[in-house]
């Protein structure tokens, strides 16, 4: 027991700077609009939920699950006098722990607001918080558990990272379904008897955000939460079961190139077909719902996910010592991952958004409304992508890095979006640049949308350059803040 106890806190102290900077990025921007302007933060409380629940879930897995192989530690912990089993349940539930506290503090923190901040004003702002904490732990708690269980024991973050998001696409379009045709049923439209669709998405992350969709009773909801209950405490045993196996290389055919720079792109290829794959599946989803409304956030996200698993793995210090005893320019390397980072972001995220979202606005025409993503909502992704790949180039530590892409994410997108009326900030601010360029594009004058635009580009695609620049130098030079 003893020993057991040394490896909880031997976990802590891996795991302390992890929990000060998921609590110090969703607690932050909370605590600075007291600062600012405390009428904001009740609107800011459930946008930062939302972002945190996304993207905090799939970093503290790719730790879990693949951080001890890919690091080549794995050998070490397996020689440990103590069971693999053990050693896999204590880091499956401290950072389990650890990816919960930061949001029942940010109810907690958003309790102590008055009913005045919410609007409308609601004097049933407690129950609407601790309802928003409860399913926003539900999602976290399962997508964590899903991501570590598939996910364990995989080569490098990476794989682990797109099993996230893979997860995330087929339980998202699973959920849809299934809230869908629950809808049909209650109408009388339906085929036969949905209940069945219900219960297998009570195993999903989604289960309880599904159930605000339509009405259910009190023993169905019970239900739900049981199976969910069930579902996460398997997941756990799956992903502890499996922890510390070494599973057999498979054996490839070794192809040659003629030229460093060949091989560097091919590389890049075979990393990043399951982002393209994983990124297509995403974009499906949000086929009728508005830009603003997923696509952007999901870009947003897409970026950090990206910069953070290509960049990350091959800068841990022995593997980018190999890579500096290679004839290949580090120059090179820098552009041709961040080149095929940002095609993967604009071609395979974008492109697609573009073609899929509705604009259904009686001002807004279909024609107008892709024209103006295409030109506003790029730049964003770009500068979000240039800005994550910069951190993640000096921290080099993917959990990190994926933490302080994400507080630099919030700052850039969403504080222009809660704070109104704030001067240069309604510049910077992607709905109302967007809403301005699309109402130019539909029935003119064209000039208010070309002016916001231009200062919406210049502003963005700055950010990205200078960004750009920093990590490129950081590369080239070997400047880096170790984690």
């Amino acid at each position: 027991m003893n020993l057991l106890w040394h490896v909880v806190w031997k976990e802590w102290l891996g795991l302390r700077w992890k929990f000060a900077a998921l609590s110090a990025i969703l607690l932050g921007f909370q605590l600075s609009l007291v600062i600012y302007d405390r009428t904001l933060l009740g609107a800011s409380f459930f946008i930062s939920l939302v972002a945190y629940n996304a993207i905090a879930p799939i970093f503290l897995a790719m730790h879990v699950a693949a951080s001890e192989r890919s690091e080549g530690t794995l050998e070490f912990v397996r020689g440990l006098p103590i069971s693999l089993a053990q050693l896999g349940l204590v880091r499956v539930l401290t950072t389990l722990i650890l990816l919960v506290v930061p949001i029942a503090a940010i109810g907690i923190l958003a309790q102590c607001l008055p009913d005045s901040y919410f609007q409308p004003a609601s004097s049933d702002a407690a129950r609407l918080i601790w309802m928003s904490v409860i399913t926003g732990t539900s999602v976290a708690v399962s997508l964590y558990l899903w991501t570590t269980a598939l996910g364990m024991n995989q080569p490098t973050e990476l794989r682990v990272g797109m099993i996230g998001l893979a997860l995330v696409a087929v339980w998202g379009a699973w959920t849809t379904f299934s809230v869908a045709g629950g809808a049909m049923l209650n109408s009388g439209n339906g085929p036969g008897d949905w209940t069945w669709l219900t219960f297998i998405t009570a195993l999903g992350p989604f289960a309880v955000p599904s159930l605000f969709e339509r009405y259910f009773s009190l023993g169905r909801v019970v239900a739900v939460g049981l199976l969910q209950m069930v579902s996460c405490t398997l997941l756990v045993f799956s992903a502890v079961r499996r922890y510390g196996i070494l599973e057999s290389h498979r054996p490839g055919r070794a192809i040659q190139f003629s030229s460093a720079k060949q091989a560097l792109w091919w590389l890049q290829w075979r990393q990043g077909r399951p982002l393209v794959v994983v990124g297509l599946m995403l974009v499906a989803l949000s086929f009728s719902r508005p830009p603003a409304d997923f696509s952007i956030g999901l870009g947003c996200l897409w970026g950090i996910i990206v910069s953070a698993t290509l960049f990350s793995a091959e800068l841990e210090p022995k593997l980018l010592a190999f890579w500096r005893s290679r004839p290949i320019d580090p120059g090179d390397w820098f552009w041709i991952k961040y080149l095929a980072g940002a095609v993967t972001l604009l071609v395979f995220i974008d492109l697609p958004a573009a073609c899929l979202d509705r604009f259904p606005t009686a001002t807004i025409s279909q024609e107008g409304g892709a024209l103006a993503y295409v030109a506003c909502v790029p730049a964003l992704h770009l500068a979000v992508y240039s800005l994550a790949v910069l951190i993640v180039c000096v921290v080099r530590n993917v959990i990190y890095s994926g933490i302080l892409s994400m507080g630099t994410m919030l700052f850039l997108v969403l504080a222009p979006l809660v704070v109104a009326e704030r001067g240069f900030l309604n510049s910077i601010n992607i709905a109302l640049v967007l809403s301005k360029v699309s109402e130019s594009f539909t029935s003119g004058p064209w000039t208010t949308g070309a002016q916001a635009l231009l200062v919406y580009l210049a502003f963005t695609l700055s950010l990205a350059v200078a960004a750009t620049t920093g990590a490129r130098l950081a590369i080239q030079n070997d400047y880096a803040v170790r984690a």
